[in-house]
């Protein structure tokens, strides 16, 4: 069992947007397929830098705050209590709103990309 508290994890830069703070809740290795259990928090106006990732899944859950996705250049407002998959190889952003912070829970997890001709069935 692991047993862990937001109150007692330490803040780190996220890789991609050091300025972006995060508590790191699971690492990659401690849940099989699971790349990361994170939580980070947007300043008003923040926003990440545009990437993609080439083998792995992301889900986003928005905690509180408000903002918008930029999915594939589509943009989508976000919310307390969106909940958005990002799907290997998806270019995205996530943009916190200019008014409020947003606090965003999210995992990361590997594996085969699905066929997407099997999925219809």
């Amino acid at each position: 069992m692991l047993l862990r508290s937001l109150k007692t994890i330490p803040t780190e830069a996220v890789s991609h947007d050091p300025q972006i703070l995060k508590q790191v809740i699971l690492k990659a290795g401690e849940v099989p397929c699971l790349t990361t259990l994170s939580q980070a928090y947007l300043n008003p106006g923040q926003r990440t830098a545009r990437h993609s990732h080439r083998d792995m899944w992301e889900v986003f859950l928005v905690e509180e705050g408000s903002g918008y996705l930029i999915l594939n250049g589509v943009s989508s407002a976000i919310a307390s209590g969106c909940c958005f998959v990002i799907t290997p190889g998806e270019e995205h952003e996530i943009c916190s709103s200019a008014e409020q912070g947003m606090r965003v829970t999210y995992f990361g997890v590997v594996g085969a990309v699905p066929d997407a001709s099997k999925a219809a069935e």
